[in-house]
């Protein structure tokens, strides 16, 4: 029998709340935020100690000491920083990564604490020098997930690269760690249990658990239907495990593989999970789930807890009061001013308009492109002379938010980023708010759902925007190119496919999919997600990489409507490979020049077509027929400025405005998942897409 309490209000984060953690006596809470502040709390009394902000990006992962003296930090530069919990006094700033790091932990006599990174690192330093003691470079991929043994002198990693090393630091460095293999994706959880035991889960969904000794597989714990983030064994039964995916935490006896409890949650707080002393519950964000034996529900706990009864599953769905998600407030606060913020703007523009045909229209960029400034001498001298790119001189492009009432457009970048307390607070009612972006919506802040009766124009990715702002375009040429020779494309290569990816967090699951095919055609990853890294330029790497591989994997992190980045179109450019695309718009590529992926029952099907294509030379080279009746067209960066210049200046263009963001933006662009149980892909609900935030782009 589960019930449902929430301890106390957290509040106070202006901007979402990224990672937390509390003492071992649950005494102290701190949290960390995306936009780099650190709060320490005092549970006793219910009150904020400390507030600290880095200015280091987003606070990506935090952790304490045992005894509370110390707590560390990593963000989205390459330091770690250790902190005295009393007085939040910087320590150490531990420098010797090369790319952020996602977890960080204290060993269990708080004298060493370790880092694991997206260089694939993991360094472990000195919490009284700051001094490296260990560096090790075991992983092939991003370390995701680090665990001490409470008292024997051991440490567990888990990584990107579905690895976990075991390190016995009695043995180092005469001996090398042992490397477990087992999962099928990210690590992301791992424990140790009293017993001689550990537990490791992630991406897969599974749980394996490890006899310490043998370093054997001892069991295997299936059931979630989510990526796992975190585990954790009860201290007084090391038999007793907890888990938690973003739907529902799960209680599990390792000894008999049965899942005794399991608890549907509505919340998006999964980020820590840690068993209350003497078996009084389970604490799971700024949630307790308290495991009630024989007890009756006190009418106050009811109260505050709505219980639906699912009569096909006998799981009982526990709705959380307004206060249950306090560290997640950010949102939440975002969104009920954006349903009504629209509706408060006052129209007191209009006085200052001066509407002279010969005034250029004035465009200003409220937010960056990311973090980048607009030039704004540059783009108004490359794009808005007469001789210019536009050809025209009747637009001016401004990022000065003094001419707010006198600008004719206003765009904002969807990843800016945008902030409901530093909107504008006044608007014409000429004046046309333009979203911009390239990215799918699961890259997109989610604050933009929520704008409703805000946008009257888009610039995307997307066929039906109002202005295109695409990655690149084709046509048919107006008569055949005689003057393209037929010639053999094959050049002896043999049957191997190339890719370079550079977001390891695919919304797509294209990582299932590429590990299947890779086993039936060889694989060579480069970029960001691998060892592998292009020393030069892109172009160049293509060229290099195209010389022992025929075909190219252009997968996009997203299987949303309309989108297609550049990764198509850079093969295309070289024409030394044909791009394996996974599409449902293949209408967006150029007709005859790709494979689809999507086309095919499974990945051993493509893979095995692949190499067929490679023993015909003559059904190989088909796939450069193109060349002969159409062109890739790729856009400059800032053709979308003209095309807007060009409808700011039609003064028969009607008026339009968005009335549901979150519809066109989400629901109108049906995302997929592949799914490799099921051999197709699914529709990803708005609602995960929507609250999507990735670690690190």
């Amino acid at each position: 029998m589960f019930s449902h309490r929430s301890l106390a209000l957290y509040g106070g984060h202006e901007d979402e709340v990224n990672c937390l953690v509390f003492s071992c006596d649950f005494e102290i809470l701190l949290t960390g935020s995306i936009q780099g502040y650190i709060r320490i709390w005092n549970t006793v009394y219910h009150r904020l100690t400390l507030k600290i902000q880095q200015r280091a990006g987003r606070i990506r992962a935090i952790t304490i000491s045992n005894g509370d003296k110390y707590f560390a930090t990593s963000a989205n530069d390459t330091d770690v920083r250790l902190y005295e919990t009393r007085t939040g006094g910087l320590v150490h700033l531990l420098s010797g990564h090369q790319y952020p790091s996602d977890c960080v932990q204290f060993s269990s006599n708080s004298r060493l604490v370790a880092s694991g990174s997206w260089d694939c690192r993991t360094i472990l330093w000195s919490v009284t020098t700051g001094e490296q003691m260990y560096n090790f470079d075991n992983h092939t991929n991003a370390v995701q997930s680090i665990a001490f043994h409470s008292y024997k002198n051991i440490m567990i990693t888990g990584s990107h690269d579905h690895n976990i090393f075991l390190y016995d630091f009695d043995k180092l460095p005469s001996s090398t760690p042992v490397k477990l293999q087992g999962h099928s994706n990210n690590v992301q959880g791992l424990a140790f249990s009293s017993l001689p035991y550990f537990a490791s889960a992630g991406w897969d969904k599974s749980i394996i658990i490890w006899h310490l000794e043998t370093y054997r597989i001892h069991s295997r714990l299936y059931g979630h239907t989510g990526w796992i983030h975190a585990v954790v064994f009860r201290d007084d039964s090391g038999s007793v495990l907890a888990s938690i995916d973003d739907d529902t935490v799960r209680v599990w006896n390792i000894l008999t593989s049965i899942c005794s409890y399991r608890l549907k949650i509505l919340s998006d707080v999964s980020c820590f999970v840690r068993f209350l002393p003497n078996n009084r519950g389970i604490l799971i964000g700024s949630a307790i789930y308290e495991v009630l034996f024989d007890q009756q529900v006190s009418s106050h706990t009811r109260s505050k807890t709505k219980r639906v009864c699912e009569p096909s599953t006998g799981i009982t769905k526990l709705t959380a009061s307004p206060t249950d998600n306090a560290l997640k407030i950010k949102l939440t606060i975002d969104y009920r001013d954006a349903q009504k913020f629209y509706l408060n703007q006052q129209l007191t523009c209009q006085k200052r308009l001066n509407q002279t045909e010969q005034k250029p229209k004035i465009i200003l960029f409220w937010t960056k492109i990311f973090t980048t400034p607009i030039n704004e001498r540059y783009v108004n001298n490359y794009l808005f002379t007469s001789s210019g790119r536009c050809a025209t001189d009747r637009c001016l492009v401004t990022t000065n938010r003094q001419q707010l009432c006198a600008s004719d457009a206003v765009i904002f970048h969807a990843r800016g980023p945008i902030h409901m307390h530093d909107m504008p607070k006044v608007r014409s009612a000429h004046q046309r708010y333009v979203l911009l972006t390239k990215e799918p919506p699961y890259k997109t802040t989610a604050i933009v759902g929520h704008l409703d009766y805000f946008f009257n124009w888009t610039a995307t990715y997307r066929a039906d925007s109002d202005i295109s702002y695409r990655y690149f375009q084709w046509r048919r040429k107006s008569e055949p190119d005689k003057n393209v020779n037929k010639q053999s494309y094959l050049n002896n290569r043999q049957a191997r496919a190339t890719l370079m990816i550079s977001n390891c967090y695919s919304q797509s699951n294209r990582e299932e999919y590429l590990e299947r095919l890779e086993t039936i055609i060889p694989l060579t990853r480069m970029g960001y997600c691998s060892r592998n890294k292009c020393p030069r330029s892109r172009d160049s790497c293509l060229k290099e990489l195209a010389v022992a591989h025929p075909f190219y994997l252009a997968f996009e992190n997203s299987l949303c409507r309309d989108y297609v980045t550049e990764k198509y179109a850079n093969v295309i450019a070289i024409s030394q490979m044909i791009p394996v695309i996974f599409s449902h718009a293949p209408n967006l590529y150029i007709p005859g020049s790709y494979i689809n992926a999507n086309q095919f029952s499974s990945p051993e099907e493509l893979g095995r077509f692949l190499i067929y294509l490679v023993s015909n030379a003559t059904a190989y080279d088909s796939y450069f027929a193109w060349k002969r009746e159409y062109e890739l067209v790729i856009p400059d960066e800032n053709d979308y400025l003209c095309e807007l210049c060009r409808k700011l200046n039609n003064s028969t263009e009607p008026y339009k405005i968005y009335s549901s963001m979150k519809q066109w933006l989400y629901t109108d662009a049906t995302c997929q998942r592949w799914v490799s149980k099921l051999n197709r892909t699914i529709d990803v609900s708005v609602d995960e897409t929507m609250d999507y935030e990735e670690p690190w782009f």
